[in-house]
């Protein structure tokens, strides 16, 4: 779905899955933090008064977000809300130093929830990941619910849009919309409470955003968008523009920071970043790889019979363990399908 850039102009305000952390310019995985805010440690700010600080805390803490551990997370993660906080968003920003290279790769672990008692909102956006300061050259990235207002819906991801020669936003947009799939596709149907990996490069010679790709952590499986020549008929050169346009036409600076930020004011909103990375070059970070074990459905590290029980216990509405659900097909229907699925991947050997 095309999002307005009016209605959502705030959220802007092991191979190829980790080569960018040798060999990158920037990156953190938040472990090396001292839990609590990430304001003052590594070069952090909060760049607006009075918003929520983004945190760093530990996995599988129902204290503190109780995010979920990922295939590829390590110890403790980036995570903020904007529950319970009267009327603000939560934002931290990060110095990183563009000017060096033209063309960059940028990855970044995302999983997000809602943890307020009300699941009808009137605000579309989760989060952002944005470049700073404002008006400078380059891509925000934005996380969406696909039914306006509506969380208990699945989220997409998108990027902002410019035509080849400037000027304003032409709105949000994803691969699906490009596809003609929207609200279906690998961009656009994300579940709450899931990691995924996103990545994207960009070209700040030449404007243009070439490639997307998003991977889905827990069964491995990516999906990669290449974007040049693509747009025609919403852009006058058919491709992915940055601010500033084409081959920056109108001279925009690069960038020099960039900014996470969570939205809807108040709402329940969470997310949580982890593995950033920000590497020269075109090396997009998502490829298709083998799944975890998810027959481990206790998380305790091996599969035997306390994991079927603990998987029927909660297909039969008992207490499920943490981060995991019933609906193990992951089609947003609890049923027998999913029972089906469960035994076949138990009595399978895990890759």
């Amino acid at each position: 779905m095309k999002i307005s850039a009016l209605v959502l102009s705030v959220a802007a305000g092991a191979c190829a899955s980790l080569v960018s952390q040798a060999s990158a310019q920037y990156s953190t995985n938040f472990d090396s933090y001292t839990p609590g805010s990430i304001v003052g440690q590594d070069s952090w700010i909060q760049p607006v008064a009075g918003s929520n600080d983004w945190q760093a805390q530990a996995l599988n803490d129902p204290a503190n977000f109780n995010v979920c551990p990922s295939p590829d997370s390590g110890t403790q993660t980036g995570v903020a809300t904007c529950y319970l906080s009267a009327a603000t968003f939560a934002r931290s920003q990060h110095p990183m130093n563009w000017a060096d290279h033209g063309t960059w790769t940028i990855c970044m672990d995302f999983w997000a929830d809602y943890q307020a008692a009300d699941p009808l909102l009137h605000a579309s956006n989760v989060g952002s990941f944005s470049v700073q300061p404002t008006g400078s050259q380059g891509p925000n990235m934005l996380w969406y619910y696909n039914t306006d207002g509506d969380v208990t819906s699945d989220y997409s991801i998108s990027w902002n849009l410019f035509d080849s020669a400037g000027g304003a936003a032409l709105g949000f947009y994803n691969p699906d919309d490009v596809a003609g799939t929207w609200p279906s596709g690998p961009f656009s149907e994300f579940k709450y409470r899931k990691w995924y990996r996103a990545s994207y490069v960009v070209n700040l010679d030449t404007g243009e955003v070439t490639k997307m790709g998003v991977k889905n952590l827990e069964s491995g499986a990516a999906a990669t968008f290449i974007s040049t020549g693509t747009l025609f008929g919403t852009t006058a050169n058919g491709n992915w523009n940055t601010e500033g346009g084409e081959n920056n036409i109108e001279a925009k600076p690069k960038p020099n920071q960039f900014r996470m930020f969570v939205g809807g004011q108040g709402n329940g909103n969470v997310m949580a970043f982890d593995n950033i990375s920000f590497t020269p070059g075109d090396s997009l970070c998502v490829s298709d790889s083998p799944a975890g074990c998810p027959a481990d459905f206790d998380g305790d590290g091996t599969v035997d019979f306390f994991d079927y029980d603990a998987f029927v216990v909660c297909f039969e509405g008992g207490a499920c363990p943490n981060c995991r659900t019933a609906d193990f097909d992951g089609d947003g229907t609890p049923d027998f399908f999913d029972y089906d699925a469960f035994v076949v991947t138990f009595e399978a050997p895990c890759p």
